[in-house]
């Protein structure tokens, strides 16, 4: 599946407070409708390292959408991504300013 990425944000664990980052975005759910998904990765389990081209994307485009491609779905309901997914940056796009 794939997901545009627009948001990222670092945050202690409530567990043991080491870093966690969020990452948020959009994607085509199975019914052809725009929802909006997110996964947490945190920097001590060992799907760091898949994601860890996602991340510097996404810090390095802030104010633009980054393409992931072969993200999973964990749970639709809550539109949570699966970490354990191995995922490709495809593309960068300009995030168009949304109309007030």
């Amino acid at each position: 599946m794939q997901v545009a990425i627009d948001s990222i944000r670092e945050f202690p664990s409530r567990n043991d407070g080491k870093p966690t980052v969020r990452l948020g975005g959009k994607y085509v759910d199975e019914f052809g409708q725009l929802a909006t998904g997110h996964t947490f990765v945190k920097v001590d389990h060992r799907n760091w390292h898949q994601w860890s081209e996602v991340l510097e994307a996404v810090a390095r485009n802030k104010g633009h959408w980054v393409i992931v491609d072969n993200v999973k779905m964990f749970n639709r309901k809550t539109g949570n991504w699966n970490a354990d997914s191995k995922p490709v940056v495809i593309d960068i796009a300009i995030k168009q300013k949304e109309n007030v």
